[in-house]
């Protein structure tokens, strides 16, 4: 079979063979000194203490080597393109690595990312972050769909170079819009909620005004994903089968979805609501009915 395929899909194959390997190799020797308690105890309880520099260097290094596994087993030459166990296994032995991650920083004590995101005083923050990571996915893998476009000798043997310019021009458009309002969002709101000590009238009419806003963005990206979904991932599209760009599509959109759900729970807050409706008032309402207002509010009570 190999003798068979281009050069270079020939040394995509044969490192889809030699990554995994080296991946479990080092997997299971991790796993090894974790049990061995008879010829380099110390040096493993040293290594692998919580909070560890030496443990932190591994796992870098693991996310590190499954990146580079992604592009080789997961991009549109490797083998992942047409079988997905190869694709899920990759992506998983590069989810498992980032776990380790997470939980070498709770063993040392340090915050969990994903926790203050989770809690967060705007809800929306923790889905804007994983449409975010999707979008990201996304705009590397077209990039790696347009870098190989005039490529013929591809394992689905797929045509790319019949793709129209304004086609690939609407989809770096989409997806570059799409990223950096998952950027730019959270950080706004982020800066937003953060404690002001010039509580002034015009900062706190911008976040009445953001919040909305917030959630006419979140309307129009679903209707651009709709667009994406509809338009690009058909049967003769260049966003088709279980690859990157097709699954970090879909997950985008559905993590859009959950953002604007999010967005509407958070608008039934009914303090939130009074507290937005004060702030208003106060903004639109002209000096002197704002003192009439003032004034009859303790008889009203």
């Amino acid at each position: 079979m190999l003798a068979s395929l281009p050069n270079n899909l020939e040394q995509k194959m044969r490192a889809a063979f030699i990554l995994p390997a080296i991946g479990c190799s080092v997997t299971f020797l991790i796993i090894v000194a974790h049990f061995d308690s008879k010829y380099f105890p110390g040096v493993w309880r040293e290594i692998f203490r919580d909070g560890s520099r030496s443990e932190l260097y591994i796992i870098c290094a693991l996310i590190a080597f499954w990146i580079a596994g992604l592009y080789i087993c997961t991009g549109i030459h490797s083998v992942g393109y047409v079988q997905a166990n190869v694709f899920f296994s990759c992506w998983a032995a590069f989810a498992t690595s980032l776990m380790g991650l997470k939980l070498w920083r709770e063993s040392a004590g340090l915050p969990s990312l994903f926790k203050k995101l989770a809690n967060h005083t705007r809800m929306t923050t923790y889905n804007w972050m994983w449409a975010g990571i999707f979008s990201v996915i996304m705009l590397f893998s077209l990039l790696d769909l347009y870098v190989h476009r005039d490529s013929d000798s591809t394992l689905l043997g797929l045509s790319l170079e019949d793709v129209l310019p304004q086609t690939w021009r609407r989809l770096w458009i989409l997806t570059g819009v799409t990223t950096s309002l998952c950027l730019c969002v959270p950080l706004t709101n982020h800066y937003l909620t953060r404690p002001q000590t010039d509580r002034r009238n015009s900062l706190r009419k911008f976040r009445v005004i953001f919040r909305q806003v917030e959630g006419l963005i979140l309307l129009g990206l679903l209707g651009m994903y709709a667009y994406i979904i509809t338009r690009f991932t058909g049967v003769q599209s260049p966003i088709n089968g279980i690859n990157n760009p097709y699954l970090s599509t879909w997950g985008t959109f559905l993590c859009i979805v959950l953002c604007f759900s999010t967005w509407l729970r958070d608008k039934k807050n009914v303090a939130w609501v009074h507290a937005e409706g004060d702030v208003i008032f106060s903004s639109i309402t002209p000096k002197k009915l704002r003192r009439s207002s003032s004034k009859g509010t303790p008889a009203e009570e």
